[in-house]
């Protein structure tokens, strides 16, 4: 699996976040693949870091792994690679999708009732070249496909699936 991948050179999607190993696209690009050493700094950076609105650059996480990062650590990277949003899984959110340092990090989390104990919504991020991720108005609101675990239940059950296409907030 790749690491990360851009998108329309706006849009960059990695597991987890960034950390002071990843000052840029080029810290990304330049480790060495296949990746087997999965405690390296970079890639645990990428795969293991949250953001978080409360500090400023850079703060170990209290997953063991992997660090915390706040907006001015997050525009540095974005800057620096020509890039304005990026785009992440990795951490249970409520509702599924959730925007965080002003709309420019979305997290999407796939799973739902997460270990059986969350009850969290599950989400897909639907990107149509149409329709820009970033609204020109305010970066805070993004489409999401929000599907709850008990939805998806019935519909194996055969009865009908709901979706609700929900602004992530």
């Amino acid at each position: 699996m790749p690491l990360s991948a851009i998108i329309d050179d706006e849009s960059i999607l990695i597991h987890g976040g960034i950390g002071p190993s990843i000052n840029d696209i080029d810290s990304i690009t330049s480790i060495s693949k296949p990746v087997f050493n999965f405690k390296d700094e970079k890639v645990a950076d990428l795969l293991w870091s949250d953001p978080s609105d409360t500090i400023s650059m850079f703060l170990p996480s209290n997953r063991g792994t992997g660090n915390i990062f706040g907006p001015t650590a997050l525009n540095s990277f974005l800057k620096s690679s020509n890039i304005k949003l990026l785009i992440r899984g990795h951490q249970c959110v409520e509702n599924g999708c959730q925007t965080e340092i002003n709309g420019k990090v979305i997290t999407v989390f796939s799973a739902s009732n997460y270990c059986g104990i969350t009850n969290n919504k599950a989400a897909v991020l639907m990107i149509n070249p149409n329709t820009p991720l970033l609204n020109k108005n305010s970066l805070q609101k993004t489409n999401c496909i929000v599907q709850n675990a008990y939805n998806a239940i019935e519909n194996q059950n055969g009865e009908e699936n709901t979706k609700e296409t929900f602004q992530c907030n």
